[in-house]
């Protein structure tokens, strides 16, 4: 488009002497008076765009800040506080605790007695770690049912070996055997992988019949060190009898299988019962019953009426004969419990077993039992409230629901679970300062007036966009309401279950300054905490049902064999009978105690019932008048409320700390979703059109569409206009062409008269 601001030519009138270009270039600027006009549209619409993308991005600022506050985890969050009851030792050193946000909040007292200790072995010093030892053999390291066997060649140094430990594995399953192996100063460093014992049960299991031999081994030793006593051998149908078909070398675990007897199908897996138990009534001595191997175990335990015999001081036992002869313990005629064999099997504790060759173990000096070169492995022990408790680690996540203990040194300390609201308060400040940037923007939005109108028609500021932008959203609707609507949402109570329903309940309110017109939120931090800290806020007391599902649907339908009946609700000394139907829905109930009456004077009692969610709440509506809840015929208690145990939090309000996370999630929620419909620039359908989802993301793109559309109407001008322009120039060289053709006659008719005049002149 040509640039009517300049003059596009210059045609001066040779004939004329009329400067053309001027004459056009004025009617031209004239002319378009209304494409200035549109322009001037534009930059406002322009100036208001990026005042609403400010007005969109502060929104967007407040609604990024109560992002953590929707979600309910946020209020959940415990924290585990110990305080050491022990002189001279400090809580980290006694234990440490985490806390998720399912434990409960309460207090334990508890005394760690000790820690869990790894088994370790401390080999003896040897001048170097890299020399050959000369050591030719093999040892096996025992851990559970897992073996893995070490071959030591001559030319293996101390580091050699100390690898090939670190490195063992189970020779059947092929998983890491469960020690650890260090070289510490020339020395040997072996401990098991798990800390204590960890000590299993294992009465029964499978061994696999050799396919190359009739030896089998029993893979496990049990607690003490022992391999375990064998009561039965079994292979289908058939039980095999020591002597007979098999012998039992329990110092080895080897079993062999007899030549001549009856044994498994080489290859296949056969059943050994290791322990069992058999019932004998006491009497000067007892007998106990074979097992079917033909052995009798070498160990025995004896209990009743939860006491543990002790062998030697209650009793003596023979092995060969399976005799107990009592020296003490319970009167004859009592019932006890024999165990055979010892079950318990320690799982983290290593056996090193001598092999083929040198003895490897003691060259290495891990046969020492000393305490420079043994540590046996020990269990963590505790009292929780006094309660011995026993545990293989130091790391307890068992024992209190939602806590994990880690066990650091002995002593005595107090753990208190309590809420953790840190997370909350700091979300909640972000929010406040977030929310009062976007009120504080508006307030200044609406009130500020236009400053070019003041400024002299040639001031410079008139046309800087940071002068021209004041005031163009003076008293906006759409920044009025998002105000109104946003103070509504503060304020207004929520329609949730529990006794807390608005924000200002909990420390969040609009500030009072000016009659709070700014609309800015304060934040009262110890309002917050005393109601997330249970029994600091008074309360309205108050019953609730389970979720029934509908609350129009009769009560019998939903409900297995609900017959109705009355129920009795007391509150501030008066009393009314609730009677309910068979067929009654869930409002019904609602309405009829809404209408109760004492049944004494008729006045109304002092409750509120309402249905919230399916639920339905019964509230005092007076702070220091609690409800009694009486239900003869069952009514209330298939609607989910048991009157007999009122420290149901789930149905009965305990205090509002439990509720303070529902409040503003809710609330959260509830402004979430308000932002959102400001700001959103999703597409949604409206019918059979679609537009843009969030208020001010649609208004921005109105401004937009009118921005365009006005730079089509300014093209379509301009195509006009420059129409016009050649239309000028046409017709303006047409004029000077003519005025040329006139010049040229009247300068011919000038020079004829001229001649004319001459000759009668001469004539006469």
């Amino acid at each position: 488009m040509a640039d009517y601001n300049e003059p596009l030519f210059s045609m001066p009138g040779v004939s004329s002497g009329i400067s053309w270009g001027d004459m056009i270039d004025k009617i031209m600027e004239k002319a378009r008076k209304p494409v200035e006009l549109w322009e001037t549209q534009q930059d406002t619409l322009r100036l208001k765009v990026k005042l609403y993308e400010e007005f969109s991005a502060v929104l967007k600022g407040a609604r990024n800040a109560l992002t953590v506050l929707k979600q309910p985890s946020t209020y959940k969050m415990k924290q585990a506080e110990i305080t050491s009851l022990t002189t001279g030792v400090s809580d980290a050193a006694i234990l440490t605790a985490t806390a998720t946000t399912e434990a409960y909040i309460g207090r334990w007292n508890i005394e760690v007695l000790q820690k869990a200790v790894a088994e370790t072995r401390i080999g003896t010093r040897f001048d170097s770690a890299s020399e050959a030892l000369g050591l030719t053999g093999t040892f096996s390291i025992r851990v559970g049912d897992k073996v893995a066997e070490i071959s030591v060649a001559a030319s293996d140094s101390l580091r050699a070996i100390n690898q090939m430990i670190a490195r063992a594995t189970d020779a059947a399953s092929g998983a890491s055997v469960g020690v650890t192996s260090k070289l510490i100063d020339n020395r040997l460093v072996i401990s098991s992988a798990a800390s204590g014992t960890n000590t299993i049960s294992i009465t029964e299991g499978k061994l696999t019949r050799s396919a190359s031999g009739d030896v089998d081994a029993v893979p496990f030793r049990t607690s003490g060190g022992a391999f375990p006593d064998i009561l039965q051998l079994k292979y289908g149908a058939v039980t095999y009898q020591s002597g007979t078909d098999f012998t039992y070398n329990q110092s080895t675990g080897k079993i062999t299988w007899l030549t001549g007897g009856s044994k498994p199908p080489a290859g296949v897996q056969y059943d050994v019962t290791y322990a069992a138990t058999q019932n004998i009534t006491k009497a000067a001595t007892n007998t106990l019953t074979l097992p079917p191997s033909g052995l009798f175990p070498t160990s025995i335990s004896i209990s009743g009426g939860g006491v543990t015999y002790e062998e030697g001081a209650d009793y003596t036992y023979d092995a060969n004969t399976g005799t107990i002869t009592w020296l003490a313990g319970p009167a004859d005629g009592t019932a006890l419990t024999v165990t055979l064999g010892n079950p318990k099997v320690d799982q983290s504790v290593f056996f090193l077993e001598p092999g083929t060759g040198d003895d490897i173990i003691a060259a290495l000096g891990l046969n020492l039992n000393d305490a420079d070169h043994y540590t046996a492995a020990q269990n963590a022990e505790l009292l929780v409230e006094g309660v011995r408790v026993t545990r293989s680690s130091n790391t307890i996540d068992d024992l209190i629901g939602g806590v994990t203990l880690n066990l650091q040194g002995p002593g005595k300390v107090t753990l208190d679970v309590v809420s953790d609201m840190e997370k909350a308060v700091e979300s909640i400040e972000e929010f406040v300062a977030a929310y009062n940037d976007a009120m504080e923007w508006i307030n200044v939005r609406l009130s500020e007036e236009s400053a070019v109108d003041s400024l002299a028609k040639d001031d410079p500021k008139r046309s800087d966009d940071f002068y021209k932008k004041f005031g163009l959203l003076h008293g906006d609707s759409l920044l009025w309401q998002t105000k109104s609507q946003l103070r509504r949402l503060v304020t207004d109570p929520l329609n949730i279950l529990g006794p807390l329903k608005q924000l200002s309940q909990i420390g969040i309110s609009t500030e009072k300054t000016d009659y709070g017109k700014s609309g800015k939120l304060v934040f009262d931090k110890e309002a917050f905490m005393a109601a997330a800290t249970p029994g600091s806020l008074p309360f309205m007391d108050q019953w609730m049902t389970d979720a029934l599902g509908s609350s129009t649907t009769p009560l019998n339908q939903l409900k297995t064999d609900f017959a109705g009946g009355d129920f009795l609700i007391s509150v501030g000394g008066k009393q009314a009978r609730i009677t309910v139907k068979a067929t009654d829905t869930l409002a019904d109930v609602n309405a009829k105690i809404n209408l109760a009456k004492d049944e004494a004077s008729g006045d109304r009692i002092r409750v509120r019932s309402t249905i919230i969610d399916n639920v339905l709440s019964i509230a005092s509506t007076d702070i220091d008048a609690n409800i009694t809840l009486q239900d003869p015929n069952g009514v209330l208690k298939k609607l989910g409320i048991d009157v007999s145990n009122p420290l149901d939090a789930t149905h009965h309000v305990q205090d509002t700390s439990a509720y303070v996370g529902n409040l503003l999630t809710a609330a959260m929620t509830n402004m979430d979703t308000y932002f959102g419909n400001l700001v959103d620039s999703s597409q949604i359908a409206v019918g059979s059109a679609v537009t843009i989802k969030g208020r001010v993301a649609s208004q921005i793109s109105h401004l937009n569409s009118q921005i365009t559309s006005i730079d089509k109407r300014i093209s379509r001008f301009e195509q006009q206009l420059s129409i016009k322009q050649r239309g000028l120039f046409d017709q303006y060289s047409q004029m000077e062409v003519t005025l040329a053709k006139l010049n040229q006659q009247y300068s011919w008719l000038a020079s004829t008269l001229s001649a004319l005049t001459a000759k009668q002149q001469a004539a006469s």
